[in-house]
């Protein structure tokens, strides 16, 4: 986690605050996770090894891997703020077709997609997301159960 600190720290010193925010993140920022072999990757899209370079100069260290992907992390929290403007717009009728199914939905940095959860995953449903908040090709749609709430 220190890795992880330092280089969200090296984006702005408020990022636990800000963490949702997309401006937040740099264009060639795609990510970073810890692998199943315990190693920090650091996701980028262009340029794996300029990118990599960068990431060297703000770590202090070469201990971390690079992976390519195609959608920055900022792309993927521009399509999260999508999703939170229409769930919290209040003119949407309670029986649109994904309020009805909505489940949660969140940008997986592994699949490098934001992955839409729907209790029932039908045409209706995609067609009206699509439709009404986002027809980004990094959306997926996947089935899942709507959080308990204790």
């Amino acid at each position: 986690m220190q890795l992880h600190d330092k280089l969200m720290r090296s984006f702005s010193e408020d990022w636990m605050e800000r963490e949702s925010d997309p401006d937040l993140y740099p264009a060639y920022y795609g990510g970073s996770f810890i692998d199943n072999r315990g190693t920090f990757v650091i996701a980028v899209t262009g340029n794996p090894e300029a990118n990599r370079q960068r990431l060297v100069e703000v770590l202090g260290t070469e201990d971390f891997n690079v992976e390519t992907v195609q959608y920055s992390y900022r792309q993927m929290m521009q399509v999260m703020d999508r999703v939170d403007a229409f769930l919290f717009n209040a003119s949407i009728p309670e029986d649109h077709p994904v309020l009805t199914r909505f489940a949660g939905a969140y940008p997986d940095v592994m699949d490098n997609r934001v992955k839409v959860i729907l209790t029932t995953v039908d045409q209706e449903a995609i067609r009206a997301f699509k439709r009404d908040v986002s027809d980004s090709p990094m959306v997926v749609f996947e089935q899942g159960e709507m959080p308990e709430l204790f």
